[in-house]
């Protein structure tokens, strides 16, 4: 009877320590998954800028200003 205790002990720690290594898992993806969108959105806002940059060059050098 006191191993068949042992034994429920057991797998209901394995069962809680296994929810926990999943749940862990899911939360590290989750973060690595918000990381990969805000990089993603600072590699659109510097694109938006770099247009942005031309169109000013582009404006100036046909104003006659040299933009360097």
């Amino acid at each position: 009877m006191e191993n068949g205790l042992r034994l429920d002990n057991l797998k209901s720690k394995l069962e809680e320590v296994s929810f926990e290594k999943k749940k862990n898992a899911e939360a590290d993806g989750s973060h690595v998954q918000e990381l990969e969108d805000r990089v993603k959105n600072l590699e659109l806002m510097v694109s938006d800028l770099k247009v942005e940059l031309n169109n000013e060059k582009a404006k100036s050098s046909a104003d006659g200003f040299l933009l360097v």
